[in-house]
This record gives C-alpha cells, structure tokens and sequence, in this order.
C-alpha cells in the first residue's frame, strides 16, 4: 500500500506539470486498474498515453494489460505484437504473447512461445508453469509434470 501511494503521488505530481506524460500516463493506468480498481479511467489512461507515444514499448505495454484485464484479448494481443515487431527479444512481452495466445485457444503458438522463453531465460518458472498448464491440456501429463521439477 506504501508504494502504491508513493507511486501514485509521484504520477500526481508529474501529470499536475505536465498532463500529457505518455509513460506516466501509461503507469497512470495500471495503477488505476490493478490496484484501485478504477478499470475505465485505467482505459483511459493507457489509450491517452499510447495516443500520445504510439511506438513506446511502455505505453503499448499498460495498453496491452490494462486491455487484456477488461477481456479483449486479441486487442491486447495487438498491442504485445507491436512491440516485439521492434523488440522480438523481449521477455516480459513475450511471455504477455504467449499468455494471451494461449487465452485466445491458440495453444501451439503459445507453446512454441514459451519454449523459446526457456531458450533465453530457462530458470524462469513462470514458463516452466504456464508450458506445464499447457502440456496437462494437452493430456501429457507426466511431461507437465517434468516441466514442474525442473
């Protein structure tokens, strides 16, 4: 509660100088959504900043999030997209991607996603999870399983 405060006064402060802060505007929405709860100002927030930075991986970033939590997935799908158009390596974006893919029922593309993850980052066990989550679908079990005890 203490950072979100933090947080929040600083956005406050840095929008009451300047309103058209696209990557304030961007952490604007998240905390907006994911913490107060306010998921129409959080819109708001995001589209403004990407609006306003329409090739920022930051603004694209909240878009994508704050979209994906009001369940348009394939437009928060969109947003990730656009950002590894200019940053194919990025893992937080790539691991979003695979997550919304796999939501959207395109389970081999997600798959194939989340294996290159590991690729690059194969301690990561929000991967390992989420390849495991997808391997149960699947019926293998036994190699979920294995995904877990990595």
């Amino acid at each position: 509660d203490e950072g979100v405060a933090l947080a929040r006064g600083a956005i406050d402060r840095a929008l009451a100088t300047n309103p058209d802060l696209p990557e304030v505007l961007a952490r604007l929405g998240l905390i907006q959504g994911q913490f107060e709860w306010q998921w129409e100002e959080a819109e708001a927030s995001v589209l403004r900043a990407v609006e306003l930075a329409p090739n920022s991986d930051i603004t694209r970033g909240a878009a994508g999030s704050v979209i994906s939590a009001l369940g348009r997935v394939e437009e928060s799908l969109g947003y990730y997209q656009d950002i590894l158009a200019d940053d194919p390596l990025d893992l937080v974006t790539l691991y979003n991607t695979a997550d919304q893919l796999h939501r959207l029922g395109r389970t081999e593309e997600a798959e194939r996603i989340f294996r290159r993850l590991l690729e690059l980052n194969p301690e990561d066990w929000g991967t390992h999870t989420q390849l495991a989550i997808i391997m149960m679908v699947q019926g293998s079990t036994e190699e979920a399983w294995a995904e877990l005890v990595v």
